[in-house]
């Protein structure tokens, strides 16, 4: 998405998991700041609020929830912590 100096939209809730990734430019997400390259997780179930200074790109992310935990180590996202063991063992072979 793009916004233009001094913008303000609101973004209806799209999906069970929601988050924005800064591309470039100022953005306000629900009254705090968004840096450039950093993923935002946003409250799921509701609409949120977006405000731009200067002229902002973001992307929105969307999904359905994950009914397990999720894992993360170096760039493997998993479930179960076996499996990321395994991912990172077959990575390093």
């Amino acid at each position: 998405m793009a916004l233009t100096a001094g913008a303000d939209i609101r973004l209806p809730p799209l999906a069970d998991e929601l988050a924005i990734y800064g591309v470039d430019g100022d953005l306000e997400v629900a009254g705090v700041a968004v840096t450039t390259y950093t993923l935002a997780l946003l409250e799921p179930g509701r609409p949120v609020q977006f405000r731009s200074s200067s002229a902002a790109r973001f992307a929105v992310v969307t999904g359905a929830a994950l009914c397990l935990p999720r894992r993360i180590w170096w760039n493997f996202l998993l479930s179960r912590n076996g499996r990321i063991e395994k991912a990172a063992a077959d990575w390093e072979q």
